[in-house]
């Protein structure tokens, strides 16, 4: 395995899930927005390209149609997709950490507190 490889290994090891989401990841997941972004500034203005991201316009009879349209799909199909995946692993992290017993300990416990509250049928 190559050197560079194993090292992300290790640091994905090494870190927990979101810092390596946020290190490693994300950035390639924002360089397609980004461009299609400066884009469509650089074709239609700052003002028609965040109202394109935002969803409060329509790339319809817009100049520069191929940046338009990435950009437009892109604000109603990415952001909001990334905003989940960070929110999840935020979700999951937070209950990792409260977390105490492990699944099997867990159903256990449940298994125990139905066989009492049915009486034993």
């Amino acid at each position: 395995m190559p050197s560079y490889l194993q090292k992300r290994k290790e640091n994905k090891e090494a870190l927990g899930k979101v810092d390596y989401w946020l290190r490693y990841c994300l950035p390639f997941w924002l360089i397609i927005p980004a461009a299609a972004y400066i884009g469509s500034v650089w074709a239609v203005g700052g003002n028609d390209a965040w109202e394109l991201v935002s969803g409060l316009a329509s790339p319809n009879g817009m100049k520069a149609p191929v940046f338009t349209w990435t950009l437009s799909v892109i604000g109603w199909m990415l952001i909001p997709a990334i905003i989940g995946v960070l929110a999840g692993i935020a979700v999951e992290a937070q209950l990792s950490r409260r977390r105490n017993k492990s699944s099997g300990e867990v159903a256990e416990d449940l298994d125990a507190k139905a066989d009492k509250a049915g009486g034993g049928q």
